[in-house]
């Protein structure tokens, strides 16, 4: 396997080591409080997950690729296709930007049509959703699967040279539909989302009708900001791998796309912590080890107190209030 140097590998290690603990503490902080158990923040566990996933496919590769000889024939190939080619992990960038997709969505209803919402968007769809979400990333990175193998002469993992004609057009279809059309479904939606909110942060006098604006607001930059992140990262990552024709393991262009996306996984952790109060307290509670059920109550009541929201029987609690 072709070696990275050691400077690459320290910064990888870096992200990786950030990305790990950072969404593991995202995924202990949701799973821990039961009050942020809601369908908006299971979009956002599933967004940690596929970011836990890309941190775990990116480290036999760039943090210990030095230390260890990539076995060769049918062995090599097969670990090629499984786990050291870099495209395995790109599976978990396919389902990060489908996943952003859903969240713009769910941003949409609860802003523009919040009624619709709160019967629309429920956990048991959303789960329903996140299983085709992987569903569909996996169907879709499943070529490289088959095309991937150990090249001995060159020491790493490139794409049979019978379909590199076909990877180059693959890879352009594949930069389009992961990177090109999410951009434009989100960029449309949010803009739809931005222009209501400033309508109506204009037409709402009452105390109430602006504390709920402002809640919105802060939710809605949040998940701006982590959607800014991963499609700046994602989009120059394609950039870099169409301007030379296509993805080849390995190469320069592969280790540099890789090392953004490792980037994009590893900043969300502070986003919400910088950006999200519910985040902190479920924070201060999973470190403090306080009761999450003791307080769910009582957060609750203060959310709806601050953002004036109603909840329904408790379960499906409007999305806006949670994270």
């Amino acid at each position: 396997m072709k070696t990275p140097s050691a400077s690459l590998a320290a910064v990888s290690g870096i992200l990786v080591l950030i990305n790990l603990v950072g969404n593991c503490i995202i995924c202990a902080v949701i799973l821990r409080n039961g009050f942020m158990r809601t369908p908006i923040n299971f979009l956002l566990l599933n967004l940690a997950v596929a970011d836990i996933y890309i941190g775990i496919f990116a480290l036999p590769v760039r943090v210990f690729g030095g230390v260890y000889k990539h076995p060769e024939g049918e062995l090599g190939n097969k670990l090629c296709k499984i786990i050291t080619g870099d495209h395995v992990l790109y599976c978990g960038v396919t389902a990060s930007a489908f996943n952003l997709c859903a969240i713009a969505y769910e941003r949409y209803l609860a802003v523009i049509h919040p009624f619709t919402a709160r019967k629309m968007v429920t956990s048991r769809k959303v789960f329903l959703l996140i299983m085709a979400d992987w569903l569909l990333a996996v169907a879709i990175v499943s070529f490289f699967w088959f095309v991937s193998v150990f090249d001995h002469k060159k020491q790493y993992c490139v794409i049979e040279p019978r379909f590199r004609s076909v990877n180059s057009i693959y890879t352009m279809l594949y930069g389009c539909s992961v990177a090109g059309v999410p951009f434009v479904i989100m960029l449309l939606l949010y803009g739809r989302v931005i222009l209501e909110m400033v309508k109506k942060q204009r037409q709402v006098f009452s105390t109430e009708g602006m504390a709920r604006n402002r809640f919105k607001k802060r939710i809605t930059l949040m998940l701006l900001v982590v959607t800014a992140i991963f499609l700046s990262t994602w989009v120059a990552a394609a950039i870099i791998v169409l301007s030379v024709g296509g993805y080849y393991p390995g190469s320069s262009s592969a280790m540099a796309s890789t090392v953004l996306v490792c980037i994009n996984s590893s900043v969300n952790c502070f986003v919400y912590n910088l950006f999200s109060t519910q985040f902190r307290r479920g924070l201060r509670n999973l470190l403090c080890c306080y009761d999450a059920n003791d307080v769910a109550g009582r957060l609750q009541h203060a959310e709806r107190n601050a953002a004036g929201e109603e909840y329904s029987n408790g379960k499906t609690a409007t999305f806006d209030t949670k994270f």
